[in-house]
C-alpha cells in the first residue's frame, strides 16, 4: 500500500493550509488520517506548525481523543525532531561527555509540539501523567539513544513544571 501525504507537502503552501484549515473541521480524524500528517510532518517539517494548528482545532472540538492526541504530539517531539538533530544531539553528547547538555530538539517544530504537550498536560492531568510515564520508561532505556533519553528528560521537566505551576495556581 503506498504511502499518502495528502495535499500537505505537494501542494503550493496557500493550498495546502487550505486543506489543513479543513482537517482542523473534521468531525473525527482516523488514525490512518493522523499517520499521514505525522508523516507528513517528518516529510516537510517547514509545515509542522500548520499541521500542529490543525491537530489542535481538531483536539478542541473532541475529533480526537487525548491519548490520540498525545500520541502525535510526541511523535513530533521524537520521531520528527530526531530526524532532524540525531547528528548534532549524538555529537554533543558524546564531546560533552553528558546529556544534559543535549537537551535542545533542534528544530522549532518540535518546540510547538512540546508547548502542544504542555497545553495537554494542563487540561488533563491523566495526559500530564502519562507524558511523565512515556519519558520515565524512555529514561530507562538503555538502549534508547541518548539524544532521545536527553530529549524525554527535558519533556519530563517541562511537564513536572506545567504541572506544579498549575496545581499551585
Amino acid at each position: 500500500r503506498p504511502l499518502v501525504f495528502g495535499p500537505y507537502i505537494a501542494l503550493p503552501e496557500p493550498v495546502a493550509a487550505l486543506s489543513l484549515h479543513v482537517v482542523g473541521h473534521m468531525d473525527e480524524l482516523s488514525e490512518t488520517m493522523l499517520l499521514a500528517l505525522a508523516r507528513c510532518a517528518r516529510e516537510r517539517p517547514d509545515r509542522g506548525g500548520q499541521l500542529l494548528q490543525a491537530i489542535q482545532a481538531a483536539a478542541a472540538r473532541g475529533a480526537l481523543s487525548t491519548q490520540e492526541e498525545l500520541s502525535f504530539y510526541l511523535t513530533l517531539v521524537f520521531d520528527v525532531a530526531s530526524q532532524a538533530s540525531v547528528d548534532s544531539e549524538a555529537a554533543a553528547c558524546s564531546s560533552a561527555g553528558e546529556a544534559e547538555r543535549s537537551v535542545g530538539v533542534g528544530t522549532e517544530l518540535p518546540a510547538h509540539a512540546l508547548h502542544a504537550l504542555g497545553s495537554a498536560a494542563v487540561r488533563s492531568a491523566a495526559a500530564g501523567e502519562a507524558v511523565r510515564a512515556f519519558c520515565a520508561r524512555m529514561l530507562a532505556d538503555e538502549q534508547a539513544a541518548a539524544h532521545l533519553r536527553a530529549r524525554a528528560k527535558r519533556l519530563m521537566a517541562r511537564m513536572d513544571e506545567l504541572l506544579d505551576g498549575a496545581v499551585g495556581a
